[in-house]
């Protein structure tokens, strides 16, 4: 018996017209000028932080975290505190848990180290306990990403807003910006010794940089 398409299809046009909905106006949702398909401006990025801080909970200063220091989500939502000096101020990131497969050293800003303090004895091991469960899928950043108004992938996209406002001070150097993102760059190495000889320092100063802007930027800046 051969299927009777023409029902079928008169259904579904039925359907249509009695659906309420249809050709009605959409409610539009103010979108943040700051999110396009691309990533998260860096003009905005600081607006981010500030509707981050007002939030409780560790989820909402692991996300602080990521931002200032341009790691990985996965590298925050896995840190242990025995990884940090913070005296020396410095976060060392194991080569099995980083981007480049090497010991990744990464320096913290006033900034970061503020959100350490926070977050400071809430576990004795973990330094964002609970967000070790966010590194696939990100689900315990998405709800409240989306109810400050952003996707879900602003938290991924924070590095390259880091890259793009890095690109625009000549002051450090692109090695530098590379270096503080964890890449590998074992061909220029001989290069980056001769631009940049005391590589952690200059990664310290753009790091330190980032921090101020991140905390003080203006919309549209």
């Amino acid at each position: 018996m051969g299927m009777n398409t023409g029902s079928y299809e008169d259904t579904r046009r039925g359907a249509r017209r009695r659906n309420p909905g249809r050709g009605a106006a959409r409610v539009r949702v103010p979108a943040r000028p700051a999110m396009r398909i691309n990533g998260l401006s860096y003009r905005d990025v600081a607006a981010l932080l500030r509707d981050l801080r007002r939030e409780e909970g560790v989820e909402a200063r692991a996300m602080e975290f990521i931002v200032l220091t341009a790691c990985l989500v996965s590298e925050a939502c896995l840190a242990v505190w025995s990884e940090f000096d913070l005296h020396a101020r410095v976060w060392t990131i194991p080569a099995e848990r980083s981007k480049s497969g090497r010991v990744h050293r990464i320096p913290l800003s006033d900034e970061a180290i503020a959100v350490l303090e926070q977050v400071r004895g809430c576990d004795p091991t973990w330094v964002f306990p609970g967000a070790a469960q966010a590194r696939a899928g990100y689900p315990a950043f998405r709800g409240l990403l989306e109810r400050l108004g952003y996707p879900a992938f602003a938290m991924r996209a924070s590095r390259t807003t880091f890259r793009k406002w890095a690109a625009k001070r000549p002051q450090h150097a692109e090695v530098a910006v590379a270096l503080c993102l964890g890449h590998a760059w074992e061909p220029m190495l001989p290069l980056i010794a001769a631009r940049v000889p005391d590589r952690f320092d200059a990664c310290r100063a753009l790091m330190e940089d980032w921090g101020q802007w991140c905390a003080t930027a203006q919309h549209g800046a």
